[in-house]
């Protein structure tokens, strides 16, 4: 009798170490779409650049505005997403970026002419760098130290890498089957059922101050 309750309680402690909760599980499934819907918008964008500039009378030189335009921003944005996390709530922050990402996605979706897209995924990347810093916070604040936040990690991970590849034939295939504004509705539907995945994730306990009172679950 003895011997099976210790081996009840070796189980009991064992399995919240190994295994994924429910919140958790929807948490992690939501920002790891939310990574994916980062680097596979990139990708499927590329693969829809030839239709955008055929459909538009846009030269090939200037078609690379609308690569160069994200990742102008992304890169420049990124200390800033950054810092939002460390004062912020990261939920909301997160939050504001994947909206951010959204709304441009849907402009890009309707626009007539190479400015208004190029001004598109240039504030697409302003969001995808505040959502980026946010989401990998609130992987570390919510999967505690072990196995529970290494198998978080190589999930999200994989998914990213995973991504990429998916976006370009994504691309290809709403491209061929549509047109190349089937590229950002199909992106702006995936940001919109992120968007609304985030309350799943547990708020963040407070806001920070500053960074030298900020705690690590904040």
């Amino acid at each position: 009798m003895a011997h099976a309750t210790e081996s009840h309680s070796r189980t009991t402690v064992r399995t919240p170490a190994s295994t994924f909760g429910a919140k958790l599980t929807g948490t992690l499934i939501v920002l790891s779409f939310a990574v994916g819907l980062d680097v596979s918008s990139v990708a499927s964008v590329n693969a829809a650049l030839p239709d955008v500039g055929a459909a538009l009378g846009i030269g090939e030189s200037s078609l690379q505005w609308i690569v160069t335009g994200y990742a102008i921003t992304f890169a420049g944005f990124l200390l800033l997403g950054g810092r939002l996390t460390d004062i912020f709530s990261r939920r909301a922050v997160f939050a504001l970026g994947i909206g951010i990402f959204t709304a441009a996605t849907l402009v890009a979706a309707v626009a007539g002419n190479l400015p208004v897209i190029v001004s598109a995924r240039a504030v697409q990347g302003i969001g995808a760098a505040i959502s980026g810093p946010a989401a990998l916070a609130l992987l570390f604040q919510l999967f505690p130290d072990g196995p529970l936040r290494r198998k978080a990690l190589a999930i999200y991970s994989g998914v990213g890498s995973a991504s990429f590849a998916a976006g370009l034939a994504l691309g290809g295939v709403l491209t061929s089957g549509f047109d190349w504004r089937a590229v950002f509705v199909f992106n702006a539907v995936l940001g919109a059922l992120v968007l609304l995945g985030t309350r799943l994730i547990p708020p963040s306990p407070r806001a920070c101050a500053s960074p030298s009172t900020c705690p690590a679950s904040c």
